[in-house]
């Protein structure tokens, strides 16, 4: 892991000392209980859906899914996680999420300045407070 994202991550209280990075393939899809499949692009999302074209119903780029419940609004009271991904799910089309987006996308700074890393993690936290407060049982809920 760069030193980088792990300083930037440090710096937004996430200690990464111990992560330890592991390919993604058919065999954790089908069997460490993937209920939802979260990447940074829309380029590893192509490469899980290729890998394992039934997980396209649970794959999203984390901006996508941020953005997708934000629009949708709180979860309803006593509604599902699987209920409520496969609602924002409706209607997705992998033809729709074939180019780099912006949108989606959270580019990877890898050997790159600091800064670019602290971007990475200020996105990545946005899109994660998101998902906290509109997911089933969420900060909007009441939770």
């Amino acid at each position: 892991m760069d030193p980088n994202t792990v300083a930037a991550a440090a710096r937004a209280g996430i200690d990464l000392s111990t992560h330890s990075p592991r390919r993604l393939d058919a065999t954790v899809l089908a069997t460490d209980g993937a209920d939802l499949v979260l990447a940074a692009t829309r380029t590893v999302l192509r490469e899980v859906t290729a890998i394992d074209p039934r997980a396209w119903p649970r794959t999203f780029t984390i901006k996508e899914l941020a953005r997708l419940a934000a629009e949708a609004g709180p979860a309803p009271n006593g509604e599902s996680f699987d209920a409520w991904l496969g609602r924002l799910a409706e209607g997705r089309q992998t033809a729709d999420r074939v180019a780099p987006s912006p949108d989606d996308d959270i580019e990877d700074p890898y050997g790159g300045p600091r800064r670019d890393h602290e971007k990475m993690v200020d996105e990545l936290s946005h899109a994660v407070a998101t998902l906290v407060r509109y997911a089933p049982g969420g900060a909007a809920n009441g939770a």
